[in-house]
C-alpha cells in the first residue's frame, strides 16, 4: 500500500547534475519496488514560494540548506510545520598523508571550525 508522500528536491545551482542524478535515482529505486512516487526537482528559491502556497497538500517541510534558506521557508509557511535546523554540522576528517595546504583549503571551504588531524 503506498502512503503518497512526495518528494521535492532543490539543491543550489552549482550542484545542478548532481541534484538532477539524484533525482532520477531516487525515482528509480522507487519504481523498483513498485512504489508510486511524486519526486519533483525544484530549481530556483521563486519556485519555493510557489510551493509553500500550496498549504493544504504539504504536511511537513524538513529544509536542507544555508541558515538563510531555512529561515527563509519558516518565515513563509505559516501553516505548514517546518522541522529545521539551527546550523549544519559539518565533519572533515584530514588523514596524517594528506597534503595539509589542500586539506586546510577544503576545511576552510567547507565551513568548519575545528578540523580533526588524525
Amino acid at each position: 500500500m503506498a502512503s503518497a508522500n512526495g518528494l521535492l528536491l532543490k539543491g543550489g545551482k552549482e550542484a545542478a547534475h548532481s541534484n538532477k542524478a539524484l533525482m532520477e535515482l531516487v525515482k528509480e529505486a522507487l519504481t523498483s519496488v513498485g512504489a508510486e512516487h511524486a519526486v519533483s526537482l525544484v530549481s530556483t528559491r521563486e519556485e519555493i514560494s510557489d510551493l509553500l502556497a500550496m498549504e493544504s497538500h504539504i504536511d511537513l517541510i524538513i529544509p536542507r540548506g544555508s541558515s538563510e534558506l531555512v529561515r527563509n521557508i519558516q518565515e513563509q509557511s505559516l501553516h505548514i510545520p517546518v522541522l529545521g535546523h539551527a546550523e549544519g554540522v559539518c565533519h572533515v576528517f584530514i588523514d596524517k598523508d594528506a597534503d595539509l595546504n589542500k586539506a586546510l583549503h577544503i576545511a576552510r571551504d567547507a565551513k568548519c571550525d575545528y578540523p580533526a588531524v588524525r
